[in-house]
């Protein structure tokens, strides 16, 4: 499966297939190259997902972290699963970022660890009223606090809404994790806990951050001019071809600006509960978890509007609209793409908008598949970390098909000695794939040196 080791290979590959020439004018050759495409692609989703568990793993044992042991766990995967350039460059941004969280929190530890109301106040801005304690992770620092603590640290943090808004959504909470705090610092390391929940909530705040880590490559990306084309190239009428690229440039909107909030959720909520109707229905019904509504779809609408209405031609791209949008720079062809009004656009953006309902349930319904298979969920999450939340349903069905070892066999395969290394040790290992990854040495933290060896963000 070499040939298929690379992003670019399987995206020129598939060019060819559906060109229907040379060698793949034999329907045969087709089939059996989609069917080897597939099997590639699927132990390599499964090696990142090992591997991902592996990294959940050493960053929360009790001894002291390693980044060797890290590396000489990619180094074993990345041979046995013949990692991509794409999921390589992936997992170089996740460990560049879980270095940076660790290196900071070891700082603050350092600083603070024995005064939880003084770093209360260096995060929030103001002096807390009631007894506060702190829990130092490898990439995350979790408050413990009473009501009057947590209701004003979350209120002052989530969102633009209003404060009594915020009071109102504090205090139906139990546990928050921020992207930042007070003027932007500790980008993606603070957690708050309300002290009467249940221990699983500090689990379930740390994975919200430990999903920053691995956004899935299609969540990053943008649609694309050959992807619309494709889309349209089946209709018949300009009507038709209109309205399939008004449904992708919804979807595609909400792909990256709804999904991924659910697929972190839902992440968060598995690694600590197994009752995935019971998932389904928070997610339905709980308003916390409601990521659009019908101003979503109407100013949607507008973006989409205004979109059209600034074709002017085949040639002329208005790039503020497309940012909106999340899509590259497009090429219409006029006569195809005269403006729609808005009672066509409308209709479809709620469409869009409203199939993720369905592929929610076709999310979930796949993660129970994994169950039944016999996966626990400490598998699951890291298997479905790197994938859209849309491509799940498809994952579970040719994981499950394939003839794959135990996810609990290979983990076991992959542990590594956590003996100690110095960055020059692994900078002197001469593998290619060691070669793309960051400067160690800038990462490394250096003994002694607080808050300096992270430094805000």
């Amino acid at each position: 499966m070499e040939k298929f080791s690379e992003h670019n290979a399987f995206s020129e590959t598939l060019k060819a297939i559906r060109s229907k020439e040379g060698e793949f004018a034999s329907l045969e050759k087709r089939k059996q190259t989609l069917t080897e495409m597939k099997a590639a692609l699927i132990k390599q989703q499964q090696g990142l997902g090992l591997f991902i568990k592996q990294l959940y793993e050493l960053s929360y044992e009790n001894t002291p972290l390693k980044f060797d042991a890290i590396l000489g766990t990619l180094e074993k995967f990345s041979q046995e699963y013949n990692f991509s350039e794409d999921q390589l460059d992936q997992i170089n941004s996740s460990l560049k970022g879980f270095w940076r969280k660790h290196s900071q929190v070891e700082g603050e530890k350092a600083l603070f660890e024995d005064k939880p109301e003084q770093f209360f106040e260096e995060c929030f801005g103001q002096k807390s009223q009631d007894k506060v304690k702190i829990i130092f992770a490898s990439m995350t620092i979790t408050f413990i606090l009473f009501d009057r603590d947590y209701n004003f640290a979350y209120s002052h943090n989530e969102g633009k809404d209003s404060e009594e808004k915020q009071l109102e959504r504090a205090q139906r909470s139990g546990g928050a994790a921020f992207s930042t705090v007070s003027k932007y610092k500790f980008p993606g390391i603070i957690n708050i806990v309300r002290a009467t929940q249940e221990r699983g909530t500090i689990k379930h705040e740390d994975q919200h951050q430990f999903n920053k880590l691995f956004v899935p490559q299609e969540n990053r990306g943008q649609i694309s001019q050959e992807f619309l084309e494709r889309t349209v190239e089946k209709e018949t009428t300009q009507k038709a071809r209109r309205q399939k690229v008004i449904f992708s440039l919804a979807k595609n909107v909400r792909k990256h600006q709804v999904d991924p909030q659910a697929r972190d959720e839902i992440l968060s909520q598995l690694r600590n509960h197994s009752n995935i109707d019971q998932i389904y229905d928070t997610m339905v019904n709980n308003s916390l978890y409601k990521y659009f509504n019908e101003n979503t779809i109407r100013w949607k609408t507008n973006d989409i509007q205004d979109f059209f209405s600034n074709l002017k031609s085949s040639e002329e791209i208005q790039e503020y609209h497309l940012n909106r949008l999340s899509i590259p720079k497009l090429r219409f062809r006029y006569e195809v793409m005269k403006s729609p009004s808005r009672k066509e656009i409308e209709p479809i953006v709620e469409s869009a908008y409203k199939s993720y309902y369905t592929d929610l349930k076709e999310a979930l319904e796949a993660a129970k598949q994994l169950q039944g298979s016999g996966l626990t969920n400490q598998d699951i999450v890291p298997l479905l970390q790197a994938i859209p939340l849309d491509r799940w349903k498809i994952f579970a069905r040719r994981f499950l098909n394939q003839e794959l070892q135990p996810v609990e066999t290979l983990a076991q395969q992959s542990e590594v000695p956590n003996q100690k290394l110095e960055p020059e040790d692994i900078e002197a290992k001469s593998r290619k794939w060691y070669e793309r990854l960051f400067d160690y040495k800038s990462l490394w933290p250096t003994k002694g040196s607080g808050r300096g060896s992270g430094g805000h963000g």
